[in-house]
């Protein structure tokens, strides 16, 4: 009688199996087995071997130091999970770098309505020199480099950019509300 399930094995039996605590793998050959148990359980495309076995293995070392056995149920629901989380995280940056090019498109073409030469970059001295109302400011292209902005990305050219079209509005604002 063989080991594995087969076309003639009722779903119930296979659930049993996947909810009943098993021993994990304690050497190459096991690891092995156990790895095509859960891919094969997990019913995910199978585009990155490598990548699955790295989570699978990764999942293995977070367990606690008292595990010895646990249901394939976790492992094969917790990889999917990740593909889930993988995908949403992808579609999270998508998101939130169309919102940021947006808002970066819509007050840079204010600014450069307003005033088409406020800022340009110096090929002799690296750098950025903007003017806003007359007033002329200049950016050490070193500062720029070094200067972090409040979430702990590094500033350059992109933020500079939004961070002018900002800093013009509010002067612009500024001046409006004072007349």
């Amino acid at each position: 009688m063989s080991k594995h399930n087969t076309v003639d094995t009722s779903v119930d039996t296979i659930l049993a199996q996947m909810n009943e605590k098993r021993p994990l793998p304690m050497g190459r050959a096991e690891f092995d087995v156990w790895i095509e148990r859960i891919l094969s359980g997990s019913l995910l495309p199978c585009t990155d071997r490598e990548s699955m076995e790295f989570a699978l293995a990764s999942m293995l070392m977070h367990l606690g130091p008292q595990e010895s056995h646990k249901e394939d149920a976790f492992f094969i629901h917790s990889l999917r999970k990740s593909a889930v989380n993988q995908v949403a995280h992808a579609r999270m940056i998508e998101i939130k770098s169309q919102a940021e090019a947006k808002l970066k498109d819509e007050l840079t073409k204010e600014v450069c309505a307003a005033h088409p030469a406020a800022y340009r970059v110096d090929a002799e001295k690296p750098g950025l020199t903007f003017e806003i109302d007359g007033e002329r400011a200049f950016i050490d292209e070193n500062v720029l480099k070094k200067t972090a902005l409040p979430d702990g990305r590094k500033l350059f050219h992109d933020d500079v950019d939004l961070i002018f079209a900002k800093a013009y509005l509010q002067k612009k604002n500024e001046k409006e509300t004072s007349q």
